[in-house]
Order: C-alpha cells, then sequence, then structure tokens
C-alpha cells in the first residue's frame, strides 16, 4: 500500500492579488515538496484573500447580484481549469 505525506498549509493572505498569492503559494509547494510532500492543500480561497466583492452581502437575489458588474468583473477573474496561472 502506497503512503502518501500530505502537508496543509495555514496561510493568512489579506491582499487579494492573484498573481502574489500564487507565488507565495508555489514557495510554499516547494518547501513541502523538499521536505517530502506528495499533496499539499491550502485553505478554501486563498489565492483571492477571501476578497468577495461587496455585492455578495447584500439582501438582494441571487439572480441580481450574478448580473450586477461588480460580480461580473469579480467572477471573470476568478482561476478556473483554463487559467494559464495553473499551467506548468
Amino acid at each position: 500500500m502506497k503512503t502518501f505525506t500530505i502537508v496543509t498549509v495555514q496561510y493568512n493572505c489579506s491582499i487579494p492579488d492573484q498573481k502574489l498569492n500564487i507565488e507565495i503559494g508555489l514557495r510554499y509547494v516547494k518547501e513541502a515538496r523538499e521536505l517530502g510532500a506528495d499533496i499539499v492543500l491550502f485553505p478554501e480561497c486563498w489565492i483571492t484573500a477571501y476578497a468577495f466583492p461587496d455585492i455578495v452581502e447584500t439582501e438582494l437575489p441571487e439572480n441580481e447580484i450574478e448580473c450586477h458588474p461588480e460580480f461580473k468583473a469579480w467572477y471573470a477573474a476568478a482561476i478556473d481549469d483554463n487559467s494559464t496561472t495553473l499551467r506548468a
């Protein structure tokens, strides 16, 4: 049976700068790899510093939030499987 070494990262990112946070995250991955990690786990939303648009905190219906320009801009900047920042 294969044994995996898993490292968890508790990184308190407070700046919603995706590029900077990815660079910092990659440093943690490199350090974890040097320590023998097979898998590195990060907290949810660490790349965006939990910086959701203010419109999300309103009592508006979901469809109005999703159509709001502030939310659309935030959503468009989100990283997905096709993001160049995630490609090796």
